[in-house]
C-alpha cells in the first residue's frame, strides 16, 4: 500500500478515491475520522487515498494529476444567453436554467 494523495477534506478524498476506483484501481481513503481534530493534530494527518497495488501507482498519479488540472481550470464568468444569469467561470452549465455554455470558439453551422 502507498499513499497517493493528501487531501484537503474528505469529500476531495472521495472524489480521488471515486476517480481512481473507475478506472479499476483498487483504493482506501484514511484518517476520515481524523477530519474533527483540525488544528490540533499536523497537517499531513488528515485524509489521504492509498492505492492497495504499488503497481498502480503511475496511473494513480496520472489520474489524481489530471483532476488537479480540472481544478485550477476556471475560465472567465459569463452570463447565461438562455436567462441573463451571471455564471462562475468554472461552470459549463447554467445553474438557474440547465442551459449549456456556449463557446465562442466552436463552429456553428451554417443555415441555408
Amino acid at each position: 500500500m502507498r499513499i497517493v494523495y493528501t487531501a484537503a477534506s474528505v469529500i476531495d478524498a472521495q472524489l480521488v478515491l471515486d476517480k481512481l476506483h473507475s478506472a479499476g484501481i483498487e483504493s482506501i481513503m484514511t484518517g476520515q475520522q481524523l477530519v474533527g481534530a483540525i488544528g490540533e493534530l499536523p497537517a499531513n494527518l488528515g485524509p489521504a487515498v492509498q492505492i492497495i497495488d504499488n503497481e498502480d501507482f503511475l496511473l494513480a498519479r496520472s489520474i489524481i494529476e489530471d483532476y488537479e488540472e480540472c481544478l485550477q481550470e476556471s475560465g472567465e464568468n459569463w452570463i447565461c444567453e438562455n436567462c441573463s444569469e451571471p455564471q462562475q467561470g468554472n461552470f459549463h452549465q447554467c445553474w438557474n436554467c440547465g442551459q449549456m455554455k456556449i463557446d465562442p470558439r466552436a463552429e456553428t453551422p451554417e443555415i441555408k
